[in-house]
């Protein structure tokens, strides 16, 4: 069997600062932790929706999740729950890494998602069954976007940055770190 290649001699390295978690386990680094190790299921009953119509009734949902924990109320009702998570596991990613929530110049946003904004999806397809395409709402289409995740999160946090989306579903996380150092 070969050895490992030998790591490359490069100035530049990709460095956890800090870390958020908004997940069916957990919210917060602590609590995320404590669950994990307690071998606590993040699947069960979803209570999100009704799942009657579907054969499946069990998943991976974020039941304890306050928004208005992380942002302000009146900003709530223009993002989508999605939004809602990824500005609050930022938040918690910049307390953990013992940053103020501040304006932190040159800081761009760079994150992976499977599909965005799924339930601001649901109802533009709910209008496009019953009303048809012409009575889609522009203001909803235009939330429905992967790259308003780091839109949203760039414009709450005043970061001038860079920012991108990769939508590539599993793989995008490690797209965008990649991509990040990249840059």
């Amino acid at each position: 069997m070969k050895p490992p290649p030998k790591a490359r001699n490069i100035k530049r390295r990709v460095v956890v600062t800090g870390l958020g978690v908004v997940s069916s386990i957990g919210i917060g680094v602590a609590e995320f932790w404590k669950n994990l190790i307690a071998g606590k299921p993040g699947i069960s009953d979803i209570e999100a929706f009704d799942t009657s119509d579907y054969p499946i009734h069990k998943g991976g949902e974020v039941k304890n999740f306050r928004p208005e924990h992380f942002i302000d109320k009146r900003k709530i009702k223009h993002l989508g729950r999605a939004s809602q998570m990824v500005i609050a596991a930022t938040k918690l990613a910049l307390e953990d890494a013992g940053l103020k929530e501040r304006r932190i110049e040159k800081t761009g946003v760079l994150l992976g998602t499977t599909m965005g904004e799924a339930q601001i999806l649901e109802k533009l397809d709910k209008v496009w069954v019953k009303k048809g395409q012409s009575e889609l709402v522009e203001k909803l289409i235009s939330r429905y976007t992967s790259n308003n995740l780091s839109v949203n999160v760039a414009t709450h946090f005043s970061f001038d940055g860079f920012n991108a989306v990769m939508p590539t579903a599993c793989s995008s996380a490690n797209y965008a770190i990649g991509y990040g150092f990249d840059l």
